[in-house]
């Protein structure tokens, strides 16, 4: 089974992740949701996830600070971004929005449902 650990500071956000994807069937388990980014961290060392889905705006360190930091201290995992902003790749006209986009840690997915871009994340 894949490990997942979802980080969102939104509850009901994780909590209709846990609720809308039949995780088990996907051959995947929720090891643990984090609300903030020290505690993602913390979680991400302890649980050692296969694949850790990532709010880009959460507290005390932002979801990109996360990524370093799992590449700097070697936490072997899938990271999947996830901006439920209304911001589309089209509209993304300041630099830093652009240069953070290309950063190897981020990928952009808009056009799909978040529920079908995991379950072919998983089938890989």
């Amino acid at each position: 089974m894949y490990k997942v650990l979802l980080v969102d500071d939104e509850k009901l956000f994780t909590d209709y992740l846990q609720s809308v994807i039949d995780w088990h069937a996907q051959g995947c388990e929720i090891c643990g949701v984090a609300a903030d980014g020290e505690n993602a961290l913390a979680l991400a060392r302890a649980q050692h996830p296969d694949v850790v889905l990532l709010d880009i705006n959460i507290p005390l360190m932002d979801g990109l600070e996360v990524c370093r930091r799992l590449r700097a201290e070697r936490v072997h995992c899938a990271v999947v971004i996830v901006s439920r902003s209304r911001i589309s790749p089209t509209t993304m006209t300041s630099g830093s929005s652009r240069r953070a986009a290309r950063r190897p840690e981020a990928k952009l997915s808009t056009s799909t449902p978040i529920s079908r871009w995991l379950i072919r994340l998983f089938r890989f």
